[in-house]
């Protein structure tokens, strides 16, 4: 995705890259709430998702931020945007349920928020792409 965005040198190729890894972020969120919950390496899983968590809001507050944001995309953004707060209520203990229902809604939290980045990612690439800037680079060479 770095190379794409060099080629085409323009921003909607750094926010496929961004929302791209909001989907692994999303992963290694629900990996390292699982290491905490089961014991495993309890330190350094709570240290992960914390980091993980604050880099997520982060990125997902660029992609927000963004004005090529076309109303579709942003429809999508304030959905990951619910997923998340969903999860946090969990991650908070604001959620009252049992830790084994806790990792369900978890587990089942970030497959939606993977789910819902991918089609962010690829409705970034169809406006990369709109745009002109893939054809346009491609002819360039």
């Amino acid at each position: 995705m770095v190379k794409l965005e060099r080629l085409a040198n323009h921003n909607s190729a750094e926010l496929i890259n961004i929302a791209g890894r909001q989907r692994m972020l999303s992963q290694r969120i629900a990996k390292n709430y699982a290491a905490k919950l089961w014991g495993i390496s309890p330190g350094d899983a709570e240290i992960g998702l914390q980091q993980d968590l604050v880099k997520y809001t982060h990125r997902l507050n660029q992609l927000l931020d963004s004005p090529l944001n076309t109303p579709e995309i942003n429809h999508n953004l304030r959905k990951a945007l619910d997923h998340l707060n969903y999860a946090n209520r969990s991650f908070t203990g604001e959620m009252q349920i049992s830790e084994k229902r806790k990792i369900y809604v978890i587990t089942g939290t970030t497959v939606l928020m993977l789910r819902n980045m991918n089609i962010i990612t690829e409705q970034y690439a169809a406006l990369l792409d709109s745009e002109g800037v893939i054809e346009n680079s491609h002819s360039a060479n």
